[in-house]
């Protein structure tokens, strides 16, 4: 049963530098809660004081006065900030003193954490009330964030369009098996000329043989797989096919582990006299949001401490992807979040 809480927008710029430096926090994350909240409190007739503050350019508006051909330059360009800009609701909220409002599935989770706390009451160095309220309300944020994550709810600062799940999950795909193809296709030199191989089109019961004179088609289907593919070479599409589309294999389940334990960890360094007292205290709030299933191997604090060291040495830095995005990729030649293909 989904219960309704408040939290106010100044408790939550107190903590947003901890959220996004241990968490991978963007304000985005809570931008549905932003415009629920402004809606509230405003009308569209209400006259909003230096609402010049909050104009921001907005990408998908000038990505649209892009010109449309697929090899034209300025369609996977750098993005500069254009001239069209709205009012950002989100921008103008966050200077306000008013409350938003999250569902959560755990009503109790307001008292687990409250135990929680209290229970490592004489183990945590906590110089004040202060203190432990904006610890309290950063791991509330944080499982609110990852229940978002877990529902297919969390968005970060990328327009995640349904343009973008088709991509990963069909049009990719076929781009890099046609990668594949005319890159282990390619013709070997052999003297100083190459001779390029014919190829035959089939759709429906029709064919064409093609035969691929001075590589025009090969260069072209070439320099459009590098511009929104961008694998660097035969070995990376290969590895990629197999690891996210042919073999069948379940999600990776390591993404939000890695940020809620390293997040916590650096958040609570130094204020437990024992690591063994920290260790503690993440299984436990990682168990209280509702993260391990039965008998879960990594409820264990032999194998969080191997994990941590880890991931310290690996210079982990938090960084969420919708769930369903996690393990895809997309083009680095092609910044659009309009023009994927």
């Amino acid at each position: 049963m989904q219960e309704l809480i408040k939290i106010g927008i100044p408790e939550i710029r107190e903590i947003e530098p901890l959220l996004t430096e241990y968490f991978g926090y963007k304000r985005n994350m809570i931008s549905n809660e932003l415009t629920n909240s402004y809606h509230f409190h405003y009308k569209i007739s209400d006259i909003i004081p230096n609402k010049e503050k909050y104009m921001v350019s907005d990408p998908h508006f000038n990505e649209y006065a892009i010109d449309e051909g697929v090899f034209d330059w300025r369609r996977y360009a750098p993005r500069k900030e254009g001239d069209f800009k709205i009012f950002s609701t989100g921008l103008f909220m966050m200077d306000t003193d008013h409350f938003l409002v999250f569902e959560i599935a755990d009503p109790s989770i307001l008292d687990k954490l409250q135990d929680l706390f209290m229970e490592n009451e004489n183990k945590l160095k906590i110089e004040s009330e202060k203190e432990f309220e904006q610890l309290y309300n950063v791991l509330l944020m944080v499982y609110i964030i990852y229940s978002k994550y877990k529902a297919g709810e969390l968005y970060t600062d990328i327009a995640w369009s349904d343009d973008v799940f088709h991509y990963q999950n069909k049009v990719r795909p076929e781009m890099l098996k046609l990668y594949e193809l005319l890159q282990s296709s390619r013709p070997k030199q052999k003297g100083k000329s190459i001779s390029p191989k014919p190829i035959t089109i089939t759709r429906g019961n029709k064919s064409v043989a093609i035969d691929d004179s001075a590589f025009w088609l090969s260069g072209l289907l070439n320099e459009y797989l590098n511009i929104y593919l961008g694998v660097s070479n035969l070995k990376e599409a290969q590895e990629e096919y197999e690891s996210l589309y042919k073999l069948t294999k379940g999600r990776k389940g390591d993404l939000a582990f890695n940020i809620l334990v390293m997040g916590t960890y650096y958040l609570l360094k130094g204020k437990f006299r024992l690591k063994s007292q920290l260790f503690r205290f993440i299984l436990d709030y990682l168990d209280a949001i509702g993260y391990f299933e039965e008998d879960d191997k990594r409820n264990d604090e032999n194998y969080l401490g191997a994990a941590i060291a880890y991931l310290v040495k690996q210079k982990f830095k938090p960084q969420w992807k919708p769930k369903q995005m996690e393990d895809y990729r997309t083009s680095p030649n092609n910044p659009s979040s309009e023009y994927l293909w």
